[in-house]
């Protein structure tokens, strides 16, 4: 986009002959010039940093995913475990204090991995929303960008009506010049004839002129 407008710019300088409006139009064509290729960079970096927040949000997904893998699973060992217990305890045994310290931590982990699953997924969150709104600011700028293409676009076209009605004023001028030219000649040649008529006496013709002669 950025390589069109400037081709379109450079265009435009070249197709300049009005000397009085050349130097006002290549003025706005600077800060178009400009403009164009600050927003050109501007998306650039929004680019990359989408792709940065798309990385995080891949890397944050997958720690989530383990995580949450990782819950259940903890989730199963746990249920097993007190499941043991408890017929264990039914069976008339006692309950094994090893046994109940690692149900606890489990317990305790499995609690721990909840919480960090929550705050990722927050995390994840506020990574979409701060996506949503640099595509968001992506777009603006490309619309930008659009709309100064279509500036240009519009001066280039002035540009081209003024030189097609500048050469249409000349090919007139040119019809006009010979116009007075032909009139002229005919002018001169009537001009001539009656000059050769004055010569020539009444009831003489050219011959007899140069007999008498």
């Amino acid at each position: 986009m950025a390589d069109e407008i400037c081709s379109i710019i450079t265009a435009v300088r070249n197709e300049q002959t009005d000397p009085d409006r050349s130097g006002l139009v290549n003025s706005y064509l600077d800060i178009v010039e400009q403009t164009v290729t600050s927003q050109h960079q501007i998306i650039l970096n929004y680019e990359e940093l989408v792709k940065k927040l798309e990385n995080q949000l891949i890397t944050c997904q997958q720690a989530l995913d383990e995580s949450t893998k990782r819950e259940i699973e903890q989730i199963g060992l746990i249920m097993e475990m007190k499941m043991a217990s408890a017929k264990a305890h039914l069976d008339g045994g006692k309950d094994s204090d090893q046994e109940c310290e690692t149900c606890e931590a489990y317990e305790q982990e499995n609690k721990l991995l909840t919480q960090q699953n929550e705050q990722q997924q927050e995390i994840i969150e506020k990574l979409g929303q701060a996506q949503d709104l640099l595509m968001l600011q992506y777009k603006m700028l490309e619309l930008g960008m659009d709309n100064e293409l279509k500036n240009i676009q519009l001066a280039q076209e002035e540009i081209e009506a003024l030189k097609g009605g500048a050469a249409d004023g000349e090919d007139q001028d040119e019809e006009n010049k010979e116009k007075e030219n032909e009139e002229k000649q005919d002018q001169d040649a009537e001009n001539n004839g009656d000059s050769d008529l004055q010569e020539t006496a009444p009831g003489q013709d050219v011959d007899d002129i140069k007999k008498d002669d």
